[in-house]
């Protein structure tokens, strides 16, 4: 498989599952066991980060390099770290708090996923920044000689 083709459509599948959570919450058409709803749709947002973040792994441990994907992945990751803290905002809210009940837990999960898929994307990346340097140094090296 190639990493830097992959790792992009789990992103967007996370996304269309935040797009999907934040249209959920907006419908009042929608607002009939919406916590529920809310609950089943973290859970799956966080079971495509787990998948990602397991990928990630396989690609380092196959030593590819995959850098782009991996500075889409951060950028990601940030940017949805932002839309779960705004989720755990809004739950507070009283007109919200019955609902938030029902994904508080998936809440916490799901926001526990994206930061330790972002702690890892980013060490990556520095390994792989410092690996592409060190390759770059010896090839410069070689041909000076």
């Amino acid at each position: 498989m190639e990493p830097d083709k992959k790792l992009p459509l789990y992103v967007q599948y996370a996304r269309a599952r935040l797009a999907a959570l934040e249209q959920l919450r907006s419908d009042p058409h929608l607002a009939e066991g919406r916590g529920a709803k809310v609950h089943d749709q973290l859970v799956d947002f966080k079971t495509i980060v787990d998948e990602m973040d397991m990928n990630v792994d396989s690609f380092a441990d196959q030593k590819l390099d995959f850098r782009k994907a991996l500075k889409e992945i951060i950028q990601a990751d940030s940017e949805f770290q932002v839309k779960l803290r705004m989720l755990k905002e809004a739950s507070k809210e009283a007109s919200a708090a019955r609902e938030a009940s029902d994904y508080e837990f998936a809440l916490l999960d799901a926001s526990d996923a994206v930061d330790g898929d972002l702690e890892n994307a980013r060490d990556l990346l520095e390994q792989q920044e410092k690996a592409a340097a060190e390759v770059k140094a010896k090839k410069k090296h070689k041909s000076n000689w």
